[in-house]
């Protein structure tokens, strides 16, 4: 695949996350009763679940943590995540493989994919969407991290 291909692919990938990010955010805040179902709905026309992850559903709970993974894609944002008590610092640059592909199968659940992330060393970073989902409301995955000023 030449560079002008592999473009066009990054891009189409990222305006498919976009919209994924955009329409889950948009359901979850609502906190109806029927969220869950269209959150999972969605995930259904878009990615095949349940069929690749039937046995787990996606309660609204792991809804609000799915979104708020996505949506540091989306927006490029910084992130902090600790790891074996050490902190990690970087910018939420795509989601997909673990070896930087772009995931093209449709039945792909998304939990099973990785973030990549450019941290503040330079290194690239992958980090599973399931696993920054149970750190999100721990605090151990955090998006919109900033380092606070020394006063």
């Amino acid at each position: 695949m030449d560079e002008e291909s592999r473009a066009r692919a990054r891009i189409a990938q990222d305006n498919h996350y976009r919209i994924l990010a955009h329409e889950i955010v948009s359901m979850v805040p609502a906190r109806s009763t029927d969220a869950v179902d269209k959150v999972q709905a969605f995930l259904i026309a878009q990615y095949g679940y349940p069929d690749v992850r039937d046995e787990q559903s996606l309660t609204l709970h792991d809804a609000g943590c799915l979104a708020a993974v996505l949506s540091v894609v989306d927006r490029r944002a910084k992130v902090g995540r600790m790891i074996g008590g050490r902190i990690y610092l970087g910018e939420a640059r795509s989601i997909g493989t673990q070896d930087a592909r772009f995931a093209t199968d449709p039945r792909i659940d998304v939990r099973d994919l990785y973030v990549r992330v450019t941290l503040d060393t330079g290194v690239e970073a992958f980090w599973l969407v399931s696993e920054l989902m149970a750190e999100y409301p721990t605090g151990h995955f955090v998006p919109d991290y900033e380092i606070p000023a020394v006063l």
